[in-house]
């Protein structure tokens, strides 16, 4: 996964390249429920992905804005699939400390985490994993029924903070 993002009155503002399937389950134990306690609302230039509800599945695809409440887990994401999300800075942090520690507990190895692993339905595809590399993207806004362009370039190759 390449995340490029930046910090906007609050918000946190990601350019997410998803480079292959993704389930994130495993890395959201610890967390209220197991699940991503941070809303997100977005846009889905290219791909599909899906996020797990405890009652559903939302699919969203390519050309979809979303918004994904708090409760959910990122289960599947086609490769190749690109978003533009806007999250809460503070609840977005909470959720990440907590997904950055079970991802450095699979890295090292732990016996929990492989205990938690094979015990998971989705053990079968490849938890998070996130590079960091520059990027740049054309940003397509709703306006109306019709699509509108604008250049996105500067703020995802310039400041950008990117995750490691």
């Amino acid at each position: 996964m390449v995340d490029l993002r930046d910090e906007l009155d609050g918000y946190t503002v990601s350019f997410t390249s998803v480079l292959e399937d993704i389930d994130a389950t495993l890395l959201m134990k610890g967390l209220p429920d197991d699940r991503c306690q941070c809303p997100h609302w977005g846009y889905v230039f290219k791909g599909r992905m899906t996020a797990r509800y405890v009652d559903r599945d939302e699919v969203f695809e390519v050309g979809e804005a979303f918004y994904t409440p708090p409760g959910h887990i990122p289960v599947e994401n086609e490769p190749g699939t690109e978003i533009l999300w806007f999250s809460p800075s503070e609840e977005l942090r909470t959720a990440e400390a907590v997904m950055m520690k079970n991802m450095q507990a699979m890295q090292e190895g732990s016996t929990s985490w492989a205990r938690r692993r094979a015990g998971s339905p989705s053990s079968g595809r490849r938890p998070c994993c996130i590079q960091s590399t520059p990027a740049a993207a054309r940003v397509e806004a709703l306006d109306g029924n019709r699509s509108r362009r604008f250049a996105g370039e500067s703020w995802l190759t310039g400041s950008g903070r990117r995750s490691a």
